[in-house]
């Protein structure tokens, strides 16, 4: 649902339904829907907080949208402090909105302010337990400093930054993928053409975070990982729009029906999420084969569990 409101602000609601229901169906939330795992529920808060960010700041609907997106980030990055690899995507939407003149926004300081101060306490309980939690940042995520060196964590950039790009194909799943990359030129064909308006051009701001989320999300979780292994549910939070750029090959065919031939609009409609079901089946298939194969593998922690529970109090 969430999904579905925050696409709304991007393309008409036809498409941002047809994107939803993609979503629905996915293998990857299928299969960690029943996973303890904090990946949904950090996507959750992203998302959230994006929508209200776009509504406080891109659309100018109140102050309070923006202040409160901060703190929903804050629930996001609490959930999992993966999260903050998003971070650069707010920083482009300010410079696309204001360019070099986001700096002396006072709303967008306060928003700022208000995350760093709810975020002190993690941060204290952080430090009285583990140390700097920056250098630990750092060096997990980021691979640098000298912690990084001593835990051989240290990273570059390398063909395994674009590893998340390469798997776009498993994290889609079989045959609708192919709509993917068609997509991927009919939606940014205006994007790259008019890329020297996107200052003045609200529908090419919108169009260019529609790319960049994604990519910002691909590139950094590559960049942290720099190995050939990639963990699908680390990308959640760009599913929405992956599904976006699928769904629009059907939309603009549905578009071609009804004025070239003539074809009812119900009918078009029909159609089209007629194929696109068919085209969802292998998704939601695999998802419940992971799911039937996997489903037993927490038996030894289920036993032990058991165990304690009958040998002590």
């Amino acid at each position: 649902f969430v999904s579905y409101i925050l696409l709304t602000r991007f393309v008409e609601k036809k498409m941002a339904l047809l994107a939803s229901i993609c979503l629905t169906f996915s293998w990857l939330l299928i299969f960690f829907s029943g996973r303890i795992l904090t990946d949904i529920p950090a996507a959750f808060f992203i998302l959230v907080s994006f929508l209200l960010f776009w509504d406080g700041y891109f659309l100018k609907k109140g102050n309070k949208y923006l202040y409160l997106s901060a703190v929903v980030f804050l629930f996001a990055v609490l959930t999992r402090m993966q999260s903050l690899m998003v971070a650069p995507v707010f920083l482009a939407i300010a410079i696309l909105k204001e360019k070099h003149k986001f700096i002396l926004n006072k709303k967008l300081w306060v928003a700022f302010l208000l995350f760093a101060i709810l975020m002190i306490p993690q941060f204290s309980l952080y430090y009285s337990h583990y140390g700097n939690p920056f250098k630990d940042i750092a060096s997990h995520y980021l691979g640098i400093g000298e912690k990084a060196s001593e835990t051989l964590d240290t990273r570059t950039f390398s063909m395994a930054t674009f590893n998340y790009i390469f798997d776009i194909p498993y994290i889609l799943g079989d045959w609708i993928y192919y709509l993917f990359f068609i997509g991927i030129f009919l939606f940014f064909f205006d994007l790259v053409l008019g890329f020297d308006k996107i200052f003045k051009n609200e529908e090419l701001q919108k169009k260019f975070f529609v790319f960049f989320f994604p990519a910002c999300i691909f590139l950094i979780m590559g960049y942290i990982g720099s190995v050939s292994y990639v963990e699908q549910r680390y990308v959640t939070s760009a599913l929405p729009f992956l599904f976006l750029i699928t769904v629009y090959p059907i939309v603009k065919l549905g578009e071609i029906l009804e004025k070239k031939q003539n074809l009812n609009k119900k009918i078009s409609i029909i159609i089209i999420v007629g194929i696109l079901l068919i085209l969802l089946v292998p998704n939601f298939m695999l998802g419940n084969k992971i799911t039937e194969e996997k489903k037993t593998s927490y038996t030894e922690v289920k036993e032990a569990g058991l165990w304690i529970k009958e040998n002590s109090n």
